[in-house]
């Protein structure tokens, strides 16, 4: 979907797509009457117009959406995601993307996302659908979206919410961020959100895995905020390939990595795990658990 009828975003289709929503979200309304909220629920769709797009890397592309007026908000938990729909060669696909942006960032609302081209992974020689179209979109083309979706939420203070079939509740002191790639989108969603409370004296220790240098994500907002955070934020990268006068780790991560740059286990330590699905079976979950880590307090997006 290209072609955006922006008119039909507002008052009307809103109005219509609120009447058949369900008890739950009409509270939410409710609670936040006072706020614009763009999103209706996981099974409403709407579109979003893209009003710029930005290289941050060789394969990265930060995309800015418009949403509907100035005074909107995306409407989104903090840890959840947002999915996005396309016709795409016949097929309908859908992606859950997390925004870089929190629900204090008014009228916009802007993602991050890989893109992941065919014939470069032998295992995937198509690459991925929706990230090479996103690719092909320019300004004033549309995508619909829908949402929240997502198991864990944070909920402020370090408690993290988790759904689903074990669902709970966890309470944090120390939140050890292990990501690779564009799985940095949710922890710098928190992280940002925690940093900008008032109240929020949660702890953060951020490893953060990459092929080189050039692919770290969001790298000189996250140093401003581990400089200006010292003792709150703690930051440590790790490449494959390094350049010289490279001041981090090199290659996977391992047992030692996670002893020296992230907080030691306990039941106030809560690890949050995004990447790829090998790199979170075979490098973090085997190394944190030799740490004394519980399974249970690793939560993966």
């Amino acid at each position: 979907m290209k072609e955006v009828n922006w008119l039909a975003i507002g008052g009307t289709a809103i109005g219509i797509a609120v009447a058949a929503v369900a008890g739950g979200l009409i509270l939410k309304f409710l609670f936040r009457k006072s706020e614009k909220i763009f999103l209706q629920g996981a099974n409403i769709q709407l579109p979003l117009r893209l009003v710029d797009k930005e290289i941050v890397s060789p394969d990265t592309t930060m995309y800015t959406f418009g949403l509907p007026t100035s005074e909107h908000i995306v409407g989104l938990p903090i840890g959840s995601c947002i999915r996005f729909h396309a016709r795409i060669g016949g097929e309908n696909v859908s992606r859950a993307y997390t925004p870089v942006t929190l629900d204090d960032f008014k009228g916009y609302v802007k993602f991050i996302i890989k893109a992941y081209r065919k014939n470069v992974h032998p295992n995937f020689p198509l690459g991925g659908k929706m990230t090479q179209y996103l690719e092909t979109l320019a300004p004033g083309d549309g995508i619909d979206v829908s949402g929240p979706f997502g198991l864990i939420r944070y909920c402020d203070n370090g408690m993290f919410e988790v759904k689903g079939g074990n669902g709970r509740k966890i309470k944090a002191k120390n939140i050890n961020m292990i990501c690779g790639g564009s799985g940095l989108t949710p922890m710098y969603q928190i992280l940002k959100h925690i940093l900008e409370s008032a109240s929020d004296s949660t702890k953060m220790a951020l490893v953060y895995a990459n092929r080189t240098e050039k692919d770290i994500l969001m790298r000189d907002d996250m140093e401003q905020l581990r400089d200006e955070n010292p003792n709150q934020f703690r930051l440590w990268y790790t490449i494959e390939s390094p350049p010289q006068n490279w001041n981090y780790s090199v290659g996977y991560m391992d047992q030692k990595m996670f002893e020296q740059h992230a907080y030691p286990a306990g039941e106030d330590t809560v690890n949050l795990l995004c990447g790829p699905p090998t790199m979170i079976s075979n490098a973090c979950i085997p190394n944190l658990v030799a740490l004394g880590h519980k399974k249970e307090n690793c939560l993966v997006f």
